[in-house]
């Protein structure tokens, strides 16, 4: 015979597995990037950026993000899961993401940019994956309806290697251009 008091749990465990299965953790796998990995990216406009892995201090893994143009430092600090929560730089920008970015997550999923930054406000994004490598999805910023259709590539470490976006009609790309990592 079926006890039906076990119902209300058997629809809780589910409710659990379903959100989990759809909801797709792929962050960035600093627990097996050596210290010192190198991402070089460029922007379609020209801009060239760095990204340095600094080590783990703390809760938190560290990215130093270096603007070779203009020689100016953003830190960015993540989560034990690979998400992007905070950034920070010696010119006063300062940004959390609440609880943490969506941009690392497959499936439905929200957030909330807070700090000295026009980008504050609630994010709505739905991201889908593409085989084993390819994401496309779609953000929303709640408080100005602005939205945002992107595509992007994930590679080694699940950096993204490859992303493409429009912003005011224009086609915006990101590309790296080299990995390195110490004694590689």
């Amino acid at each position: 015979m079926f006890n039906f008091l076990k119902l209300p749990l058997l629809a809780l465990a589910f409710t659990v597995f379903a959100t989990s299965s759809f909801a797709q953790n792929w962050g960035i796998r600093f627990d097996q990037m050596p210290v010192g990995t190198e991402y070089e990216m460029k922007w379609q406009n020209g801009d060239r950026y760095v990204s340095r892995y600094v080590g783990k201090q703390g809760r938190f893994y560290i990215l130093e993000e270096t603007n070779l143009q203009t020689g100016n430092k953003v830190r960015q600090q993540f989560n034990a899961q690979g998400h992007f929560v905070r950034g920070s730089n010696a010119r006063g920008y300062n940004v959390k993401n609440v609880p943490n970015s969506c941009y690392y997550v497959v499936g439905p999923c929200t957030h909330f940019v807070r700090g000295t930054t026009r980008h504050t406000g609630k994010y709505v994004y739905n991201i889908k994956q593409i085989g084993a490598t390819n994401r496309v999805g779609t953000w929303r910023r709640v408080t100005t309806e602005e939205t945002r259709d992107f595509k992007y590539t994930i590679g080694k470490y699940n950096f993204v290697v490859y992303q493409e976006y429009k912003r005011d009609g224009r086609k915006i790309t990101r590309t790296v251009t080299r990995i390195s990592e110490p004694n590689g």
